[in-house]
């Protein structure tokens, strides 16, 4: 387990005669930090054990990090997506989450494709119909007067992508 300052203790234990078979991450609790899974198998029987660490914070700080579009897709006109982003919420009230999009780079004009969501990690959007190769989304999320807003670092496009991403 690590301190945030480059010290680390022992966390948990496996028993003696066990060994790591799997480990996988992810955040698991969706809290924005990384967790970590780990499966022991025994050197003898059949008996696995399975361990999950989650990362806890204190007290988080008020973050969203998109994940979904990466950038560089293309989507049809009037299909379906997942949008998905992760994010850490302090104590306290329920967030919401606000999504918008431009089709004409960062500086907008912006367009809300939804003003207050759950803060759920994903939403289903209808893709607009427009032929764009400089789409972005912007992503706010609020928790009673504590506001974070970020935009997709990458950006993708919709219609008739002719540029192949770098």
């Amino acid at each position: 387990k690590g301190d945030a300052a480059g010290n680390w203790v022992a966390n948990g234990t496996l028993p003696p005669s066990y060994c790591i078979s799997s480990i996988a991450t992810g955040d698991f609790d969706r809290d924005g930090y990384t967790d970590f899974a780990i499966l022991a198998t025994p050197s003898t029987g059949s008996t696995r054990i399975l361990r999950v660490y989650l990362h806890t914070v204190a007290n988080p700080v008020l973050n969203i990090l998109p994940e979904n579009p990466k950038g560089y897709e293309c989507f049809v006109q009037g299909s379906i997506q997942f949008i998905n982003w992760l994010s850490s919420v302090p104590a306290g009230p329920l967030a919401t989450v606000m999504i918008e999009f431009s089709s004409n780079g960062t500086g907008g004009p912006w367009t809300t494709v939804v003003a207050s969501a759950p803060n759920s990690g994903v939403y289903q959007w209808t893709v607009p119909n427009v032929n764009s190769p400089n789409c972005y989304l912007k992503f706010t999320i609020t928790q009673g007067t504590s506001v974070q807003s970020v935009t997709t670092s990458n950006p993708f496009g919709i219609g008739s992508c002719t540029t192949p991403p770098p």
